[in-house]
């Protein structure tokens, strides 16, 4: 008890390998999410333990997350259902950990409720208010969800679940974005090994779903089964232990995206994990730092010098990139691949490089109201095809018209 004490009042210290600072202010919170393109301000944590030992126990900020622990998120802020200082600074030394901040209160939160209506126990909550900039119209993070129910309770109704829960303009109502690429929540039935646990009933309950196995991370447990199950995970657990964190297993990082913002719009996110079912076994989740996404109306468009070109003759097309904003766009690329009806003789950009053999014209930052241009020569064969088309896109940037994004042109060779 001594050194859990110790470890709970610590306000910043380097535990193994990963940088955290447990009992953190909503400045530090607010800080460590806080990413470019947007203002984070505010800050409400609220939850089932004293306002006390949540602060202490339930949410901790990181850093080093990628070459210290593991993990594949580099920096942010963690919350957990359990004890934040514990869990990372522990690399899953017990097969399960409880640590029951809440003890017998239970509390409910309407938008968890939604996901799983048995998610009372432990609960942590905290929201916050964010601010797009003038040229921003999304959001962009990453998370990743860890838990000690892993890998025994995989199939079972204690079901661990979280949610990010976001409202404001261009979002209908108050929707849940901690979701995984097929649209589930994630939660210990929704993201797994895709084998059910020891404590799984026979036939899994129908939350269960094990489709989704190329998003988990094994991190030391058990990997014998009897009769399609998971033996019971048992100490010593075999490992590797690949993150360093207390959890059996976690999700890999997954990317999420929020399209379609207002410009300047203000937008309430709130966080909120508990234990479902029971208050054993502790879950967290780590959350990067939110982003905005630069909003800018790119464009391409093309020409060529004559329509009705001999065979065997040159021709040039020209093609204008552009972009209306209101954001720069940077790591900007038209492709244009010469069809087979042409032979390519030469290219003239005005900014950046052009590769013939992939048709990718690498324009780098495209700037407001800028217009660079490239050139292609290319020599008509006999035979096509003629038709010449090229596309234009940022990986950074969202594009509320898409509509202009590509371009084409067919000449009709003259034999």
């Amino acid at each position: 008890f001594i050194n859990v004490f110790f470890l709970f009042n610590i306000s910043s210290s380097i535990y193994a390998q990963a940088t955290i600072v447990t009992n953190p202010s909503n400045l530090q919170i607010n800080t460590a999410l806080n990413g470019p393109g947007i203002v984070i301000v505010g800050g409400t944590l609220s939850g089932a333990a004293t306002a006390a030992t949540l602060r202490a126990n339930q949410v901790a900020t990181f850093s080093n997350g990628i070459s210290g622990a593991g993990l594949q998120i580099p920096s942010g802020v963690y919350f957990t259902t359990g004890s934040a200082p514990f869990e990372l600074a522990n690399k899953n030394t017990a097969v399960q950990n409880s640590f029951n901040p809440a003890g017998a209160t239970t509390l409910s939160d309407p938008n968890l409720s939604l996901i799983d209506p048995t998610a009372t126990r432990d609960l942590v909550s905290y929201s916050f208010t964010i601010t797009l900039a003038p040229n921003v119209s999304g959001l962009l993070f990453s998370y990743q969800f860890g838990s000690e129910e892993f890998p025994d309770y995989v199939g079972s109704n204690f079901d661990d679940a979280f949610g990010f829960f976001v409202s404001g303009p261009g979002i209908s109502g108050i929707q849940n974005f901690a979701t995984l690429p097929n649209g589930n929540a994630t939660s210990i039935n929704k993201v797994n090994s895709g084998i059910p646990g020891f404590s799984s009933p026979a036939t899994p309950v129908a939350a269960y779903d094990g489709s989704q196995s190329a998003l988990y991370i094994n991190n030391g447990h058990i990997t014998t089964t009897t009769g399609g199950k998971y033996n019971l995970n048992t100490a010593p657990q075999p490992g590797p232990f690949p993150v360093f964190t207390e959890h059996n297993g976690l999700t890999k990082s997954i990317k999420k995206s929020i399209a379609g913002l207002t410009p300047g719009g203000t937008y309430t996110f709130k966080i909120v994990i508990a234990d479902a079912g029971d208050a054993s076994l502790d879950s967290g989740v780590f959350l990067d730092i939110i982003e905005g996404i630069i909003s800018a109306d790119l464009s391409v468009s093309k020409t060529v010098n004559n329509p009705s070109p001999n065979v065997g003759s040159n021709v040039v097309f020209t093609l204008t990139a552009g972009n209306t904003g209101p954001g720069n766009a940077p790591n900007t690329k038209v492709t244009d691949l010469l069809p087979a009806g042409y032979t390519f003789v030469s290219a003239t950009p005005s900014v950046g490089t052009y590769d013939s053999s992939t048709g990718v014209w690498d324009i780098g930052l495209l700037n407001i109201g800028s217009s660079p241009t490239l050139q292609i020569t290319a020599t008509v064969k006999a035979a096509g095809p003629y038709l010449n088309s090229a596309s234009i896109a940022s990986p950074d940037i969202a594009d509320p018209t898409p509509g202009n994004n590509t371009s084409s042109v067919t000449p009709t060779p003259v034999a």
